[in-house]
Parts: C-alpha cells; sequence; structure tokens
C-alpha cells in the first residue's frame, strides 16, 4: 500500500482521496470538523466520489462529459457544469 506524504495541501493528494486515510488526515486538521456539513467537490468517481462515500460524507460530482455513473458509487448530486454547482449550492 502507498502511503499518502505528509498533509501540507490537499493538492499534494491528489490521487489518494479515495484513501480514508486521506479524509481522517483532513478531518483532524479542521476544527470543529462535522461529517453531517461536509461535501466533497470532485469529477472522479474513482477517487472523489468512492472517497466520500467511504468517508461517510456527501457527494457531488462534476460530471462535465455526461458519463453513465457506477451504479456502486453513492452520489449524492451532480452537475454538469461550475455553473450548475453554484446554482446546487445556492
Amino acid at each position: 500500500m502507498v502511503k499518502p506524504p505528509k498533509l501540507d495541501s490537499f493538492v499534494q493528494l491528489r490521487g489518494f482521496t479515495s484513501s480514508q486515510l486521506f479524509f481522517k488526515r483532513a478531518f483532524e486538521q479542521i476544527a470543529g470538523f462535522d461529517k453531517a456539513k461536509t461535501l466533497i467537490i470532485g469529477d472522479s468517481l474513482s477517487s472523489d466520489m468512492l472517497g466520500g462515500q467511504n468517508a461517510g460524507i456527501d457527494t457531488l460530482w462534476l460530471n462535465r462529459k455526461h458519463q453513465v455513473a457506477d451504479p456502486k458509487i453513492k452520489i449524492d448530486l451532480e452537475a454538469s457544469s461550475l455553473e450548475q454547482i453554484s446554482d446546487l449550492l445556492s
């Protein structure tokens, strides 16, 4: 198993987002963190959405290519553009 690097920036961990360790480390660094108030927005089913599902947080899939989702991966919200994300969250 590949270990993620020391967490200095979440951008550094791109590709590790399907890992529960990624989310555990991130959650530990946020004072007053509440899973119930958390949403991951991402464009990857296999890392971002699966990672959110594994971490127990809500997910929003940015599906610009209008792909068909894997039914095994829980997606709470879906948008095809950044503008649509803004509309969904306002």
